[in-house]
């Protein structure tokens, strides 16, 4: 996380309060290089409740996402209907265009791979770049 907190100059942060956690600082990073390097894009900030980051965003919305979204999409003129969904099996079940090996296949490859995070699965972390690379993650 680190790494990716220190490449990136632009944050999108949809539907969280940034309660404290360790994660708040993919958003805090981008609003001070804006600030104190005038580098980058900032942070956009888009939910209903007030944040300890507000004022350094360098666009803060308050709406919903789906409200916020629907007046994107038709701003921008957007045919949602071109969109593929993918079948969900159960809450914790899901069809994705990945490989076995982390590689993405294309948003319309007939092959999709099962992606189990039901209780008692075991999901192995292929990206090179994650933390926990190599391992795997039990539910």
């Amino acid at each position: 996380m680190t790494d990716i907190e220190n490449i990136c100059d632009m944050c999108l942060c949809l539907g969280t309060s940034l309660s404290g956690m360790n994660a708040d600082r993919m958003a805090w990073t981008p609003a001070e290089k804006l600030i104190i390097k005038g580098e980058g894009s900032g942070t956009v900030m888009i939910n209903l409740q007030k944040t300890k980051i507000d004022e350094s965003c360098s666009i803060r919305v308050w709406a919903k996402l789906d409200d916020a979204f629907n007046l994107l999409v038709k701003y921008l003129n957007l045919d949602m209907t071109k969109l593929r969904s993918y079948p969900v099996l159960k809450d914790s079940i899901f069809y994705i265009p990945y490989d076995e090996k982390g590689k993405f296949l294309g948003s319309y490859s007939t092959k999709l791979m099962k992606l189990d995070f039901s209780n008692g699965a075991t999901v192995k972390i292929v990206h090179p770049q994650s933390s926990t690379f190599g391992g795997k993650l039990e539910r």
